[in-house]
Formats: C-alpha cells, sequence, structure tokens
C-alpha cells in the first residue's frame, strides 16, 4: 500500500511571490503563508495568537498564476506536500522545510488584476453543477 502525505494550509501570503526559472525553463514561484492560532490562557483567560509561518513553492503553471496574482496579504489555501532539504549554516548543516504545492485556492472575495499575464482560464469550474441541472431531485 502506498503512504499518503499532504499538508493543506489556510492563511495569508506573507510576502510578494518571487519567481524563477530551473535550467530547463520550468517556472518557480516561492513565498509564504502565515497561519494565526488563537486561545484563551486557561490560567489568566487572556487570548493568546501564534502565527506559524510555512514557506511555499510552486511549480509550473500554478508558479505562473501565484506570480501573476498572489500578493502580500492574499488569503490562500495551499494543498501538498512537504518535503525537506540540507543547506550549510555557519553553525553546520540547517534543515528547511517548504511546502511543495500541488493546487491551490484563492480565497479573496475578488483577485486582485495579474501583475502579468492574461487571467487563467477556468476550465470544469461547475461540471459537477451543469450534470445535476437535469436532475429533478
Amino acid at each position: 500500500m502506498r503512504g499518503m502525505h499532504q499538508t493543506i494550509v489556510r492563511g495569508h501570503v506573507g510576502r510578494d511571490p518571487e519567481q524563477s526559472f530551473t535550467g530547463k525553463g520550468a517556472p518557480v514561484t516561492k513565498t509564504s503563508v502565515a497561519v494565526n492560532e488563537k486561545w484563551r490562557d486557561r490560567s489568566s483567560g487572556e487570548l493568546k495568537t501564534r502565527t506559524q509561518w510555512y514557506p511555499v513553492t510552486f511549480v509550473g503553471r500554478s508558479a505562473e498564476i501565484a506570480a501573476s496574482y498572489l500578493k502580500s496579504g492574499s488569503h490562500v489555501m495551499v494543498m501538498g506536500r512537504m518535503r525537506s532539504y540540507q543547506v550549510e549554516a555557519d553553525s553546520g548543516k540547517k534543515t528547511i522545510w517548504e511546502l511543495l504545492a500541488s493546487e491551490f485556492d484563492m480565497l479573496d472575495a475578488r483577485p486582485a488584476a495579474p501583475m502579468s499575464a492574461a487571467a487563467p482560464k477556468v476550465v470544469g469550474s461547475d461540471v459537477q453543477g451543469d450534470l445535476n441541472d437535469d436532475i429533478p431531485f
């Protein structure tokens, strides 16, 4: 049986996306998403907040869309898998974790105008709705 590895993060983009290209010309866009956790302290009753940051990497067509439509503060839900890699730091090797996005949804009421490129076409957005129109129940 194959394993399943999926992470879903819903929050706000922390910095404007930065787009680059691989050696073969594939687009890669990187940004970060902040997720706020709120709770009430049991002893003091004080409302507390903690922010967890997720570095996110988009590849391919989703990288182009993310670079065009997302900006700092955009509300998004990103689905994908966590991956890690090591880099050399002053204190030795450091492990970096990032969310490699397989898909994402822009949750703002209306997406901002793209910074570049034409708006992507939504294909099959309501296919199920079209099928259900003929069903009487």
